[in-house]
């Protein structure tokens, strides 16, 4: 099986669903702070920092 192939069945679970995310990023708007976010969203700090950098970067490439 090739990696990456796009007719792939499974896969790692997403940590948070798109209602969730919706939300992680009006938090993330607010500048609330890693630990809160991850106590709000019940996940890690490490997660909570990569989901933020993402983010971000997404908007300032939008611009």
């Amino acid at each position: 099986m090739e990696s990456g192939n796009s007719k792939a069945i499974g896969g790692r679970p997403k940590v948070l669903s798109d209602n969730l995310l919706k939300r992680f990023e009006k938090d993330v708007l607010k500048n609330n702070s890693l630990a809160q976010l991850a106590r709000d969203h019940n996940i890690s700090k490490s997660t909570a920092y990569r989901m933020r950098k993402k983010l971000l970067n997404n908007k300032k490439a939008q611009k």
